[in-house]
């Protein structure tokens, strides 16, 4: 019973791999039409998740099955084997991720959340998150900022990964010493980097580092990655509107570098009206400008001062954007005193309910009423279409009343 139950298991592994080599097939002749043009890219992109995200999966689930021995014992031989091969198609998963996030972010699909965050601190993060791997290569992890808070106007899913690349890949290619990131704020720009002590890269190879598929150093040919993390990398960076480069030699370490551009507010204010109006356009929905200022704010900094009072205020902001709609709502912080909420596919009367809302959460919020002087705040709603047709009008509207 044991034995026909084996043979039956093998022969769907073997089904399911013919199947996945028909649809690799299938691809590779998609891929050469899109290459001379025949078809677009949206459709390559929902056309190749199908034809490999479904076999992929089932060819290791049932590869995994075999090796935790569920239909019968499995000698060390074969376990090397079915390793191996867990490990191909693990590979194989990670470049078809991969090359869908360089094609979407190339054909514009994919869509930047960009927000006011604290580089250092993402950076910081990040960092930690190598520690332990660091550690298991006696590598130390560093990392030095010019200032203790460095803010930009950035996705911080992004620039994460691209962290986790240039980190990842400095592990790996380090066998002693240090990886260093820092994140240093220049004149008109923020510098980030992530150096190492490693195996350095042949300067002939630098032009091409940031190319599809490329792959440098003593790993060149061999399964350790998909050779798109950098052109990923450089993709979601000059999205930003900054820039990458590497400054490397072989044997001596490398240096990767990302600039982004300084924080600037009404750079940032304009951008995200924008977007948001040209959403509202396209779906020929509303959007509403919801701007919340501190009436008593003068008032409350003579009696707790300045400390106390940036508490104060940034509680404010994390009340305020508790209360919206993940990744559809927003809010920035246009001074000390007032925070501007951008409300897509929401008409007038919605957006004063939530600003009385959060005005309530403010009143009781215990973390807000627990000193002797509590903030008090008004708003008021500026709204697209009815108040004004381009994000010049509505800003200069919301902030004139």
């Amino acid at each position: 019973m044991m034995e026909k139950r084996d043979e039956e298991t093998r022969k769907n592994i073997l089904e399911e791999l013919l199947n996945l080599k028909r649809d690799l097939d299938v691809l590779k002749q998609y891929v050469d039409e899109r290459v001379q043009g025949e078809h677009d890219t949206q459709t390559f992109i929902q056309k190749i998740s199908h034809l490999l995200r479904t076999p992929l999966t089932t060819v290791r689930e049932s590869i995994s099955q075999v090796r935790e021995g569920l239909f019968g014992p499995v000698l060390d031989e074969q376990n090397d084997y079915l390793n191996s091969a867990l490990h191909e198609l693990d590979r194989l998963k990670r470049i078809l991720e991969d090359y869908l996030d360089l094609s979407k972010i190339e054909s514009g699909i994919v869509s930047l959340r960009k927000e006011k965050i604290d580089l250092a601190r993402l950076a910081q993060k990040t960092a930690r998150q190598f520690e332990l791997y660091a550690k298991q290569k006696n590598l130390l992890v560093t990392t030095s900022f010019s200032s203790e808070k460095i803010e930009v106007f950035a996705d911080p899913d992004r620039l994460t990964q691209v962290l986790t690349n240039l980190l990842g890949n400095a592990i790996k290619f380090t066998e002693e010493g240090a990886i260093h990131v820092s994140v240093t704020e220049l004149a008109e720009t923020v510098e980030c980097s992530v150096s190492d002590t490693g195996v350095g890269i042949d300067e002939a190879d630098l032009p091409s580092l940031f190319t599809r598929f490329k792959q440098v150093g003593p790993s060149k040919g061999a399964a350790l990655g998909t050779g798109l993390g950098l052109a990923i990398s450089k993709q979601f960076i000059e999205s930003h509107g900054g820039q990458i480069r590497a400054e490397s030699h072989e044997k001596t370490g490398s240096k990767f570098i990302f600039t982004l551009p300084k924080l600037d507010i009404s750079y940032v204010l304009r951008e995200s009206v924008a977007s948001g109006l040209a959403d509202a356009i396209q779906k020929e929905t509303e959007l509403s400008l919801l701007l919340f200022n501190v009436t008593n704010y003068d008032e409350v900094l003579k009696r707790v001062g300045e400390a106390e009072m940036a508490q104060m205020t940034s509680r404010l902001s994390e009340v305020i954007r508790g209360s919206f709609r993940k990744n559809v709502d927003q809010a920035l912080a246009w001074d000390v005193k007032r925070v501007l909420a951008i409300l897509p596919r929401t008409n007038r009367d919605q957006a004063l309910e939530v600003g009385k809302r959060i005005q309530t959460l403010v009143e009781k919020d215990s973390e807000m009423i627990k000193t002797t002087s509590a903030l008090h705040i008004d708003f008021h709603v500026t709204n697209f279409p009815t108040d004004g047709r381009t994000e010049e009008i509505l800003l200069k509207k919301a902030f004139s009343e």
